[in-house]
């Protein structure tokens, strides 16, 4: 599986929040995520405020999604040394923003270390 291809699944997962298979498609079972406050397009990220090990705590983190929120891939992964980074967009109810994901990936493709980076809102 290419980096892209790999982010593509997340996207899946994040598409289809209470449905395990896609989740387990998407994020190795020890994988961990950092999500971050929002900030501004090129800035380094802070601390992170919430932390998600394990694809059981990933997946409560999934649940926690508004209905109709939807996301795509705003463009394909780069390299970034031994990390992916990738731009998504989100869309719910005609709001729109987007943000950056940086990756690890397990041998399998599937993500390993993720780190969540909304832009911050204009």
């Amino acid at each position: 599986m290419d980096a892209t291809a790999s982010f593509a699944a997340w996207v899946a997962a994040l598409m289809h929040p209470r449905d395990r298979a896609h989740l387990e498609a998407a994020v190795d079972g020890g994988a961990r995520i950092e999500r971050h406050d929002a900030v501004d397009r090129g800035q380094p990220p802070g601390a992170p405020v919430e932390i998600f090990d394990g694809i059981d705590a990933i997946g409560r983190w999934l649940y926690r999604l508004g209905p109709g929120v939807t996301f795509t891939l705003a463009g394909p992964a780069t390299a970034d040394g031994d990390r992916w980074r990738v731009e998504y967009a989100l869309e719910v109810e005609g709001f729109r923003n987007g943000g950056v994901w940086i990756a690890r990936l397990a041998d399998d493709g599937r993500l390993r270390h993720l780190v969540h980076l909304p832009f911050a809102l204009r």
